[in-house]
């Protein structure tokens, strides 16, 4: 691949990068409300000044039926105290907040949070999300921002060949359980038309080890071909965030493996085929 067009790639996936997080906009403050934008931000700082005790306050997200959400929390207080279950106070999503995968909070729960530690991205099962953020104590109120966006419905699976031009994985177990499973080896191939290539990126990524050091234990490996025998791009653990990659060919295999163990949020990647010749000429498109 020539030096111009593996520019134009490399800063194509980086805009995509990029793109994928929400800048500028301010928050929405209020206490619970419908979103059904693809994108936004909500708080559960209700700019009315929301009082008094035994309080909740519920967010639904809707998206069309083809898409599902990556829900992240920005900032997070919630005061656990000597409550480490998060009865009194917290967030559930369907929970303290407590988060529901769902359009309602009889939905089946994903989690409940409260402390100071936000939890990690969430993606639901479905396009419908819920959000309820409750207290016991007016003076102990639960405070969160918190971001979410769409995205297709990602491959379910440990592994398998992936033929479209676009496709989204995920760790298995990270949107039914959030955490991967342990014991998995999972290999993807990515295989695209001839005068093709591949960028890869990660949309969310958290896996036992450290980055930089040796990863013994649970690991994505990426490789620049057909099988895991192709020349390996690189090997991730811990919880930095990799950059964008681009193969020079038209394959892309990717390999998860997680141990007996300890088990993490997970990961998520995207990836998109672009012709080489459109790419020389205008870019990726």
């Amino acid at each position: 691949m020539n030096i111009n067009l593996f520019s134009s790639l490399f800063w194509g996936a980086l805009v995509l990068w990029k793109g994928a997080e929400l800048t500028g906009e301010a928050a929405v403050y209020a206490c619970g409300r419908s979103l059904t934008e693809p994108f936004g931000r909500f708080s559960s700082q209700d700019a009315n000044g929301t009082s008094g005790r035994n309080m909740s306050c519920l967010w639904t997200i809707v998206v069309p039926a083809d898409r599902v959400m990556i829900l992240t929390f920005t900032s997070f207080q919630h005061e656990a105290f000597s409550d480490p279950w998060c009865r009194n106070r917290g967030v559930k999503v369907n929970v303290s907040p407590n988060i529901f995968n769902g359009d309602s909070d009889r939905s089946p729960l994903m989690g409940r949070q409260c402390g100071s530690i936000p939890p990690g991205p969430l993606v639901s099962a479905t396009n419908a999300l819920t959000v309820v953020s409750y207290w016991d104590n007016i003076a102990y109120r639960p405070r969160f921002i918190a971001t979410y966006r769409t995205i297709d419905r990602p491959w379910i699976g440990c592994g398998g060949r992936l033929t479209k031009l676009t496709e989204t994985i995920i760790s298995p177990g990270t949107i039914q359980h959030g955490r991967y499973k342990p014991n998995m080896d999972c290999v993807w191939t990515i295989a695209t038309p001839p005068d093709h290539v591949i960028i890869f990126t990660f949309l969310f990524f958290s896996l036992e080890g450290i980055l930089g050091q040796k990863c013994r234990y649970d690991y994505v490996q990426l490789f620049n071909g057909s099988s895991t025998s192709s020349p390996a791009m690189g090997m991730f653990c811990g919880r930095a965030h990799p950059s964008p990659f681009v193969s020079t060919t038209n394959f892309l295999t990717v390999r998860f493996y997680s141990d007996s163990t300890v088990s993490r949020r997970g990961f998520g990647a995207t990836y998109r085929a672009i012709g080489t010749r459109s790419a020389t000429a205008g870019g990726p498109q």
